[in-house]
Parts: structure tokens; C-alpha cells; sequence
């Protein structure tokens, strides 16, 4: 990836993006530092607010698609069966329907679906 901002300066407003990169971090100006083998990524960002929620984004709601669970019945038992889950009780957060409220989830919601929803839902 740095190859591909060498020679640009901060100044510069009119980055192009590279892979979703919009422009280094301040990180990429300590000398010596290898951001890709030396930075530890967080779970919160790469898991919970990335694979997993695109994940359900892609199975609920893009209904054209070979991979969306299109079926409404299908949809509707999703969430009886979430509802019908009770959690550990490490989970504070109550669960909100996936359906309705899948854009507004937090990061501690999709890493609970992940952990512990996800079996019952996933399983048949």
C-alpha cells in the first residue's frame, strides 16, 4: 500500500483511493514501522462492524441476490427464534430485531450475534 502514496503530502485533499484507503495514517510516517505486519487489528472494526455485518446485510437485504434469504416466512422466523434465545449474562445489551434494526445495530451487538445468536439461527 505504500507505494501508492509516496510522494504525496498531507496537504494534498485530493487522495485517490486505494482498496478503501483514503489516505495514510500518521502511523505511515514512523520510520521503520511495517503497519501490515506490526499493527494488531481490532476485532470491533474487522470483525463485528465488518465481516459480520455485511454478512447479514448481504443475507437479508439484497433480495435479487443468489445468497439473500428472500423468503418472508423465513425472515419472520429469524427473529421469533432470536427472540426466543436467552443470552449469558455477560450480554447486557437486550436483543433488537434484526430486521428492523439491523442498521442501527452496534458493534457489541453484531459480535453477541456472531458468539451466541448465530447457532440458533444458523442451525437449521
Amino acid at each position: 500500500m505504500g507505494e501508492h502514496f509516496k510522494g504525496k503530502t498531507e496537504p494534498q485533499r485530493n487522495w485517490n483511493a486505494v482498496h478503501g484507503v483514503k489516505r495514510p495514517t500518521v502511523l505511515y510516517l514512523i520510520p521503520g514501522l511495517d503497519i501490515i505486519r506490526e499493527v494488531i487489528p481490532d476485532s470491533m472494526h474487522c470483525m463485528s462492524l465488518g465481516v459480520v455485518n455485511v454478512l447479514l446485510t448481504l443475507w437479508l437485504n439484497f433480495s435479487n441476490e443468489s445468497y439473500n434469504i428472500n423468503k418472508k416466512y423465513v425472515k419472520n422466523s429469524i427473529d421469533d427464534v432470536l427472540s426466543g434465545v436467552k443470552p449469558p449474562s455477560e450480554i447486557k445489551r437486550i436483543f433488537i430485531s434484526i430486521l428492523k434494526y439491523l442498521s442501527v445495530w452496534k458493534a457489541s451487538e453484531f459480535r453477541n450475534f456472531l458468539f451466541f445468536y448465530s447457532v440458533a439461527v444458523l442451525k437449521n
